[in-house]
């Protein structure tokens, strides 16, 4: 693959109201936004690391890491805020540095367990495949007609109309679903409103490397597979 301008944006606000510093918990002897900060500088594809933030202590410890600062506004900063524009400010930011990009790699710190070596087959597949975005997916968990849109005590199947599949799981192991560990998209299609473009080409990695840090409970969870299994962690600290 030739060399390209790609920017690796790693977004960490310092509110959460799920888990209270959430983005500065401690993981395997270091934060979470450390971790992301860290396989994206590791990563051999990646040109430039920015760090998104409103919080002065994620800034300094992303600032001692080697990462670019870009501070968010509070308007983008609080619960309600969308991720696109987001992404957006980060990348008029960067062009008001005279820093322009080919390709963006959205990298949460609330999914740890991934390796520097997944963003370059992400970006591998990105550039040398007809694809519009790149994203990485684990095996759905659960049968899809099995979800169901609630009101009171009624209930109707949320999938009107599923795949001809049947009550076994074997049944669908096609079907898997994002796991936010990394989004690779190129800068056109973002500013164009699209982070997640088709055609759509993904990556699949492991249920234990697939969790998403929302709640005290998976972040727990987060802690033990790190305790278990410490080489996942291994390549980022």
């Amino acid at each position: 693959m030739a060399a390209r301008d790609v920017l690796a944006l790693i977004p960490a606000r310092g509110g959460s109201k799920g888990i209270p510093r959430k983005n500065l918990q401690i993981l395997g002897g270091a934060s979470l936004t450390g971790l992301a900060l860290q396989c994206a500088l590791k990563a051999k594809s990646i040109t430039r690391v920015a760090l998104s933030t409103d919080d002065p202590e994620i800034a300094a410890a992303g600032r001692a890491l080697g990462a670019d600062i870009i501070h968010r506004p509070q308007e983008l900063a609080d619960d309600q805020a969308q991720t696109l524009p987001v992404l957006r400010h980060a990348l008029e930011a960067c062009a008001d540095r005279g820093l322009h990009f080919e390709a963006l790699v959205l990298l949460e710190p609330t999914s740890p367990f991934r390796t520097p070596g997944l963003i370059d087959d992400c970006l591998e597949l990105l550039f040398s495949e007809p694809s519009g975005s790149v994203v990485t997916v684990t095996q759905l968990e659960r049968n899809p007609f099995n979800i169901f849109k609630v009101e009171g005590h009624r209930a109707q199947r949320f999938v009107r109309d599923p795949l001809p599949i049947t009550w076994r799981r074997q049944d669908f192991d096609m079907l898997k679903r994002i796991n936010g560990c990394v989004y690779a998209a190129r800068v056109a299609d973002i500013k164009e409103g699209h982070l997640v473009t088709e055609p759509i080409r993904v990556l699949e990695m492991p249920a234990e490397c697939s969790i998403n840090i929302d709640t005290p409970l998976d972040l727990e969870i987060a802690r033990m597979i790190a305790g278990r299994m410490p080489e996942l962690l291994r390549p980022l600290i």
